[in-house]
């Protein structure tokens, strides 16, 4: 006979859905030898072959069943009618208990009935027997800053972004939003606040007036430069046959001022006495 949906229900059992190759070989090896039908649990949903136990759409590696099947006879026919590799003929209705459900995988991950049992094909972000744990990131952590997170619990699970702010007087380098990645990874390195710096203050140094040559001299200072600065010493000379009038020495003071006025060098002169060309004679009285 021909056991359908509603048939296989009443004996607390699903028309059996195939999830996989070896379920698929399973049943072409395991099925009995008995004359009848053997069913598989899929419906025409938007005309696409779907499981009625998981929503699945059917693959074409799975499509192992009788000639004109499925025919949806019955409009809301769950299952089609398949053939074993052994014989040729049809065989009897195949039920058994399904172990996936809505809440089999906690809704975050693919269910795969095996015999007896079930697996679960966690989505990304997911892990666990039933998909029930959520991938965590390292707790996100910054110096003279602090961090706002769209997941305020100490664990931050997977999709979640983290924003990051500096304290007043520092500024951040780096990205100032990380998002926890399904891997348990952030997106990027975490950023860091560094303080601000301000650019270094100079201040030009005090220079004295440029001293003017010296005329029948020189004179030499403690700075090279062509602006004397505040504390050099300038020395002056004169040359053979003048003398200086004035300090030898000037002093650069931080006010910008010379200590004395500059010196000058002035000739000396000496004459020959008495004259060779004057005669000197006594004079009587």
């Amino acid at each position: 006979m021909m056991m359908q949906r509603s048939g296989a229900s009443n004996h607390n059992a699903k028309l059996v859905a195939i999830q996989n190759k070896s379920i698929n070989g399973y049943l072409n090896e395991t099925l009995p030898h008995n004359p009848g039908y053997y069913w598989i649990g899929i419906r025409k949903i938007n005309d696409k072959w779907t499981w009625v136990a998981t929503n699945e759409t059917l693959k074409q590696e799975d499509e192992n069943w009788a000639t004109g099947e499925p025919n949806g006879n019955g409009k809301n026919e769950d299952c089609v009618e398949i053939y074993s590799q052994k014989r040729t003929e049809m065989l009897v209705a195949l039920c058994y208990r399904a172990s996936c459900n809505g809440s089999t995988c906690s809704g975050n991950g693919q269910c795969n009935e095996g015999f007896n049992n079930y697996t679960c094909e966690c989505n990304p972000g997911f892990y666990g027997r039933n998909c029930e744990l959520a991938v965590t990131c390292p707790a996100p952590s910054i110096a003279n800053g602090s961090v706002a997170c769209s997941d305020p619990s100490a664990n931050v699970t997977w999709g979640n972004n983290c924003t990051f702010t500096c304290e007043e007087g520092f500024i951040l380098k780096g990205p100032d939003t990380l998002q926890c990645g399904s891997s348990g990874n952030w997106s990027e390195e975490q950023p860091s606040c560094e303080a601000v710096r301000c650019e270094a203050v100079t201040w030009p140094a005090v220079t004295c007036p440029a001293l003017t040559p010296i005329a029948n001299g020189s004179v030499t200072c403690s700075d090279p430069s062509v602006n004397v600065t505040w504390g050099t010493n300038c020395t002056f000379t004169c040359e053979e046959g003048f003398i200086l009038k004035g300090q030898d020495t000037l002093h650069c003071e931080s006010s910008g001022n010379w200590t004395e006025e500059q010196p000058s060098c002035k000739g000396t002169f000496s004459y020959p006495w008495p004259p060779k060309h004057l005669r000197l004679s006594a004079l009587a009285c």
